[in-house]
């Protein structure tokens, strides 16, 4: 039978001699500091009057680290060592990305864009409502400008969501009508969402 090692997630940092910064501060995960005061990873000698070295206490002994090495806590919390390139082999950085307003984990595999959202009046009935449409004309990193926020762009009026949408809209919630709308930037900030007519739905 032939066997594959099953996908799993580690939390690791890479040992750079030191675990504090010269402010006296601690620069590595919480569960290194904890690990580090419980006397789990610790400060000792292979020599006598040789400087401290780091050790950890691991499930098969104690090991050394040398600097460069990964220190790694798995999914049980055990921590063991690993030197850099069997590490940088084995494991790769767990990417996030943003969708909304919702982190998720794992490859982006869909088409970037962004969102601009704002307070409209709609053309049928003239009351607001938030309008909100995805856009391709920003940095396309997935981001939700309001009205308000920065957005890196020429300043100007933008009436289309994308090359193959000319138009951005948004159904009013009040009469169920569908409004066009342009989002107008002013000094590279998103100033107001102005409705520019009823979306014709073919």
């Amino acid at each position: 039978m032939k066997y594959r090692r099953k996908s799993v997630e580690i939390e690791a940092f890479k040992y750079d001699g030191d675990l504090k910064g010269s402010d006296g501060e601690y620069y590595v995960p919480n569960w290194a500091v904890e690990a580090f005061e419980n006397g789990v990873m610790y400060y000792g000698t292979l020599k006598f009057n040789n400087p401290p070295e780091l050790f950890i206490d691991t499930l098969s002994g104690v090991r050394h680290i040398n600097v460069g090495d990964y220190i790694i806590c798995d999914a049980r919390g055990e921590l063991y060592s690993c030197n850099q390139a069997v590490f940088e082999e084995t494991y790769e950085i767990v990417k996030w990305w943003k969708f909304g307003f919702k982190w998720l984990k794992g490859e982006n595999k869909m088409g970037m864009y962004d969102n601009v959202q704002g307070e409209v009046k709609c053309i049928n009935c003239g009351k607001e409502f938030i309008a909100d449409d995805q856009i391709k004309w920003a940095d396309c990193l997935l981001r939700y400008y309001t009205v308000g926020d920065e957005i890196p762009v020429p300043d100007g009026e933008y009436t289309y969501g994308s090359w193959v949408r000319p138009t951005m809209n948004s159904q009013c919630p009040h009469c169920g009508i569908w409004n066009n709308f342009k989002a107008i930037v002013k000094n590279g900030v998103l100033d107001k969402l102005e409705t520019t007519g009823i979306f014709e739905q073919k």
